[in-house]
């Protein structure tokens, strides 16, 4: 459950909060390009824990840190998918 809400929560922030009606399949690669270009949790500085997607990425280049494994990737997708369907399926979009 966890999972499943830290990457909603994360999608969210990422496309600004925006009604689900109003996004796009390139606002979807965005994030999956966003959430591969992220760096492992466990090099992020106390500092940076709470920090946006877009700020990890940034301070992940600058400080050319390890990145998220394909498998953080794919789990935070799957769990999005899911809050998704799960939203559609009970009309709550």
């Amino acid at each position: 459950e966890h999972e499943f809400r830290l990457a909603a929560e994360t999608f969210s922030e990422f496309v600004d909060q925006r009604p689900i009606k109003e996004l796009t399949r390139a606002d979807a690669e965005a994030f999956v390009i966003a959430m591969m270009q992220s760096p492992d949790r466990r090099v992020v500085p106390a500092d940076l824990k709470r920090a946006s997607l877009r700020e990890l990425v940034q301070w992940a280049d600058e400080n050319e840190a390890k990145r998220v494994s394909r498998a953080t990737v794919k789990k935070a997708i799957g769990a999005c998918n899911a809050v998704f369907a799960y939203g559609l399926e009970h009309d709550q979009f």
